[in-house]
C-alpha cells in the first residue's frame, strides 16, 4: 500500500507533509523493531515520549512518522502525519481498518490457553485458508490495535487474542473488532488480585459476546452457557463435558506427545506435547473448524503441526531430560493443568519446578495451599518449590514429605537441579509467573549441564 492510499483512511489528522509517496511495510510502536519502509507511530506514555526517539526511526529507515509533538513534527524533513494524540490515532484506525475486513473475524479469549488456542487455531485453519493472527501475545488495546491496522485484507479469516487486566477491556477489544466468531477457552483466577472475585473474571471474558456481530458463533465452556447474555441470532457451541456440543472421549499419553479422540468423531487426532489440558482447549476448535468446513485430515494436519511459543509448554532437550519451558505466566488453574499432565506421564522421572504466582492478593492462603496439596495426591513427583509464599502457607507435615523440597535461593535449587543425573530418563517441568524470571532459570540449568 502506498502513502497516500493509507492515508485516505487515517481519522483525525492535524497535517500531514508526504515528499516520497512509497510502499508501507507494517505499523510499529517500537522504535528499536523499525525496518525499511514501516510506519512508526510515536506513544506518549507515563515514563517516556517515542516522540523523542524519531532519529533512531529515522536511521532504521521508515516510510512514514505519525507524531503527536508539534515540536517534533516541526523540526523534521521526512514522510510525517501530526495527529492529537497516537494512542488514540492508532486505536481509531484500527477500528477503520477491521470494519472494512471482509473476512471472518475470531476473538479468543479466556483465563489460560489463549495464546496456545490463537496459535492451534492459525494451525488448523491455514491447512485450507489464508489466515492472520495476533502476533505473540498483543491482546491488550494497543496490541489488538496493531493486528487490526497491520492485518492481511486478502486473508479469509483473522485472529485475534483479547486479554484483560481490569474490568471493561474485553468488551472494549471486542467491540473494536467486532468478531463473527469468539471462542472462551476457560474461565479460572488468573489475576484474581485486580478483578476482586471470581464471578468479575468471569463477566469480564464473557463480555466478548457484546461486540460479537448479528448471526455470529460463540464457543465456551458448557458451564458458562447460563451466565451470558445472549443476542438474537447467536449460534452458541459449548464443549466439556458429555451433554455438550464436543467433549473429549479418550486422551492417551505417547513418546513426547498424547493422541485423543473427540466426541464428535471415532477417528484419533495426534498432539506434539505432552500437556493434557491442551487437547481440551482443541476441543472448540475442532467444532469451529468443522463448522467452517474442514475436513478430519485437514484438522489432524493442523493439530500436529502445533508447536508452543517459547515459554507457554514449549519442550527443550538436555541428555535424557526434557526440560519444559512454561516460565510465561502461571495461573492457578494452568499450574494444577500442567501437573496433571506431568502425573499421566509414563516411564520417565518427574521433576515440577514450581515459582510463586502473581496477582493473587486476598486469594494466597485458598491457592498456595491446594498448590501444595498437590505433594499428597502425586507421590512419583519430585517437587521443588521456590519462594516465600510457599514456605508462608506450607503445611508441617507436607514438609516432611520426601518427594518435596522449599527453596529460598535460586542458586541452591539450580545447584540441587544440576545434581540429576545426566543419563536419567525424565521430564522437568519449570511453571511461575512471568515476573519471577523462570525462564533464567532454565537457560541456566541447560547451559550449565552441557558443561
Amino acid at each position: 500500500m502506498l502513502i497516500s492510499e493509507f492515508i485516505k483512511s487515517l481519522p483525525h489528522i492535524i497535517s500531514s507533509d508526504i515528499f516520497d509517496d512509497i510502499e508501507i511495510g507494517d505499523i510499529v510502536i517500537d522504535s528499536r523493531k523499525v525496518k525499511l519502509h514501516d510506519v512508526f507511530v510515536a506513544i506518549k506514555g507515563d515514563n517516556h515520549d517515542a516522540n523523542l526517539f524519531t532519529k533512531d526511526v529515522i536511521d532504521r529507515n521508515a516510510s512514514l512518522l505519525i507524531l503527536s509533538d508539534k515540536k517534533v513534527y516541526d523540526s523534521l524533513n521526512c514522510n510525517k502525519i501530526l495527529v492529537d494524540n497516537g494512542k488514540e490515532f492508532l486505536i481509531e484506525t484500527a477500528k477503520v481498518f477491521f470494519d472494512r475486513f471482509n473476512g471472518k473475524k475470531i476473538l479468543i479469549t479466556g483465563s489460560f490457553g489463549k495464546t496456545s488456542s490463537k496459535e492451534l487455531l492459525k494451525c488448523i485453519l491455514s491447512t485450507k485458508y489464508k489466515v492472520y493472527a495476533t502476533e505473540g501475545n498483543y491482546n491488550n488495546e494497543l496490541g489488538v490495535s496493531i493486528t487490526g491496522i497491520n492485518l492481511d485484507m486478502n486473508a479469509d479469516f483473522i485472529i485475534v487474542e483479547a486479554g484483560s487486566n481490569a474490568m471493561g477491556e474485553i468488551k472494549l477489544l471486542s467491540k473494536m473488532v467486532k468478531p463473527d466468531i469468539v471462542v472462551i477457552t476457560n474461565i479460572g483466577h488468573a489475576h484474581i488480585g485486580r478483578f476482586g472475585s471470581y464471578e468479575s473474571i468471569v463477566h469480564e471474558k464473557l463480555s466478548a459476546v457484546d461486540g460479537l456481530l448479528e448471526n455470529g458463533s460463540l464457543f465456551l465452556p458448557s458451564e458458562f452457557y447460563n451466565n451470558v447474555q445472549y443476542k438474537n441470532g447467536l449460534d452458541i457451541y459449548t464443549f466439556g463435558d458429555k451433554d455438550s456440543n464436543i467433549s473429549l472421549d479418550e486422551i492417551s499419553s505417547v513418546d513426547k506427545g498424547i493422541t485423543f479422540k473427540v466426541s464428535t468423531s471415532d477417528k484419533e487426532y495426534r498432539l506434539n506435547h505432552i500437556y493434557h489440558h491442551i487437547a481440551y482447549n482443541c476441543l472448540p476448535l475442532i467444532l469451529l473448524a468443522e463448522k467452517v468446513g474442514l475436513s478430519y485430515d485437514e484438522i489432524y494436519r493442523g493439530i500436529e503441526l502445533y508447536s508452543p511459543i517459547n515459554g507457554r509448554g514449549n519442550m527443550l532437550y538436555s541428555d535424557e531430560l526434557v526440560v519444559v519451558d512454561d516460565t510465561y505466566n502461571a495461573g492457578f488453574e494452568s499450574v494444577i493443568s500442567t501437573v496433571n499432565s506431568i502425573a499421566n506421564i509414563k516411564d520417565r522421572s518427574k521433576h515440577v519446578i514450581l515459582g510463586e504466582m502473581g496477582e493473587i492478593d486476598g486469594y494466597e492462603q485458598e491457592l498456595y495451599s491446594k498448590i501444595i496439596s498437590l505433594v499428597t495426591i502425586y507421590s512419583d513427583i519430585q517437587f521443588y518449590f521456590l519462594g516465600e509464599s510457599f514456605s508462608t502457607f506450607i503445611d508441617d507435615s507436607i514438609k516432611k514429605a520426601s518427594n518435596m523440597m522449599l527453596y529460598s535461593s535460586r542458586d541452591r535449587l539450580l545447584d540441587a537441579l544440576l545434581k540429576i543425573d545426566k543419563n536419567e530418563k525424565g521430564i522437568l517441568l519449570f511453571k511461575a509467573s512471568r515476573s519471577k524470571r523462570f525462564d533464567t532459570l532454565v537457560s541456566e540449568l541447560i547451559e550449565k549441564r552441557k558443561k
